[in-house]
């Protein structure tokens, strides 16, 4: 296999590894009860990120998990949503991760945002899986604040 081959299943598997961290949150959410609707997409792109005062091109590899409340809330809150975005820039790698609440008047709450680099593909698959994790523990910590449920880590603690 060639090298460029090689790079290609090495992202793919990377990928692959994501969309099963998100898949397995989105049928937790599923058989929770709690949401009206849950929903996990996949999206690409190509973007111009700002970097410094210099425009970079860059594709981006977008994950989301969103699950919609069986009723608007008080405040005008509609949805909790999860996205781990991957951009490719050169040979590095930025991840961002978020978390928050889908509202009526505002757009996006967030209720924390989480970044991370990696230098190396190798270097992502390595350390992504764990990036992901962490972002999921916050989304099923959020949606555990909400229903009034103990959070992932006071669960884990028991």
């Amino acid at each position: 296999m060639s090298q460029e081959s090689q790079t290609i299943v090495e992202f793919c598997r990377v990928l692959a590894c994501v969309r099963t961290l998100f898949r397995d949150s989105h049928i937790a959410a599923e058989n929770s009860g709690h949401f009206a609707d849950v929903k996990c997409t996949v999206s690409h792109a190509e973007k111009d990120l700002l970097v410094g005062e210099k425009r970079v091109g860059s594709i981006e590899v977008s994950f989301s998990l969103d699950g919609e409340l069986p009723m608007i809330t008080d405040d005008v809150k509609y949805s909790l949503g999860a996205s781990v975005a991957i951009y490719n820039m050169d040979d590095d790698w930025a991840c961002r991760g978020d978390v928050g609440w889908s509202h009526r008047d505002s757009g996006w709450e967030e209720f924390t945002s989480m970044d991370t680099k990696f230098t190396s593909l190798a270097q992502l698959g390595d350390g992504l899986s764990q990036f992901v994790e962490s972002v999921l523990r916050n989304y099923g910590d959020l949606v555990n604040q909400h229903f009034g449920l103990p959070s992932c880590q006071d669960r884990n603690e028991k």
